[in-house]
């Protein structure tokens, strides 16, 4: 049995986490800071997979700005609709190690940081299947939304015409893929059987 060991932490380490995270939007996760100069005009500025080493990749339509106001977490903040869509964030979550793996994780929130006379904000989260499993509503600045779902996270969504920062998020969950669980199992009955022929199991 002890011979199995290395393999079975092989096995753990494929869904190796990283802890909770917390984007800030002021810094990449090399550290270095998001510089965008305040309005007028407003600069926008669309993130797509820089934080792919923390677990997460942002879709079109989530755009970092800096309000040039003195709003809870200064500077950079995730724009609302103030001139497009409607999408302050949408995104969903990666193996940090490969960006092609799905994951999921328990819990996620958020900040609403400017804005909050508007109402009808809406955050969503949706599991590995794209079924909605919570939403919230919010319309306060300087307030934490938070959802959680034991089944997984995959995938947030929000809308609405306030702005939100600080987004944390917690232990990244990977995904196997269907092949790897068949192939890891034939693995392990294949060293169970070895080492029953041996006697040492």
């Amino acid at each position: 049995m002890t011979k199995l060991i290395p393999l079975l932490v092989i096995l753990l380490l494929v869904n190796t986490t990283l802890g909770d995270m917390t984007i800030t939007f002021d810094e990449w996760p090399n550290g270095n800071p998001i510089v965008l100069p305040p309005p007028p005009p407003d600069v926008l500025l669309p993130i797509t997979n820089e934080f792919s080493e923390w677990g997460i990749i942002f879709h079109g339509g989530t755009e970092i700005w800096n309000s040039g106001e003195d709003q809870p977490s200064p500077p950079n903040l995730l724009t609302s609709g103030m001139t497009r869509d409607g999408v302050t964030v949408e995104a969903h979550f990666v193996a940090p190690h490969n960006p092609n793996i799905s994951a999921t994780v328990q819990w996620v929130e958020i900040t609403q940081d400017y804005g909050a006379a508007s109402g009808g904000n809406v955050f969503k989260a949706y599991d590995i299947h794209g079924s909605e499993v919570d939403s919230v509503s919010f319309n306060m600045s300087g307030g934490t939304f938070r959802i959680e779902y034991g089944g997984g996270i995959h995938h947030i969504f929000a809308n609405g015409k306030d702005s939100l920062d600080n987004l944390t998020f917690g232990d990244i969950t990977v995904i196997p893929a269907p092949s790897a669980v068949i192939l890891g199992s034939i693995g392990l009955a294949f060293s169970s059987w070895k080492l029953r022929r041996r006697g040492t199991f």
